[in-house]
């Protein structure tokens, strides 16, 4: 289970840095996302962090979600007019098919192109090889 990323301390790089409860569907299960925009880039693209179980396979190296693509058309990934509600929505879906996989159901989701192993450290991943 990963912790979530310390704050941000004093010499390191200005981020805003929301926190946001969420319940996952189906599940009965609330995790806690902590969301971070760079503050000097004015970035579109936040780097999301949920506690709790996760499912390798869909998560970058440092932990974030892997939830959509820059190249997804943007009905299919979060834009800035989406707003925080919006990005909400993409992270609780993505928790909800994170806990689909655990449970050995499928992504629901389209995954990114290429090949994606299944990694040895991943709980959802390791009861299906």
């Amino acid at each position: 289970m990963r912790t979530l990323p310390p704050a941000t301390g004093h010499g390191a790089r200005r981020r805003l840095r929301y926190t946001i409860p969420f319940d996952v569907p189906i599940y009965d299960d609330q995790r806690i996302a902590v969301v971070e925009f760079s503050a000097h880039t004015h970035s579109q693209r936040p780097s999301v962090y949920v506690n709790g179980p996760e499912c390798r396979r869909h998560r970058y190296l440092n932990g974030s979600l892997c939830t959509w693509l820059d190249s997804d058309p943007p009905r299919a990934r979060w834009v800035l007019s989406d707003g925080l509600r919006g990005l909400l929505g993409h992270l609780t879906e993505h928790a909800y098919c994170e806990a689909r996989c655990r449970d050995g159901d499928g992504w629901l989701k389209p995954e990114a192109p290429g090949r994606h192993p299944r990694p040895r450290d991943c709980a959802s991943c390791s009861s299906r090889r």
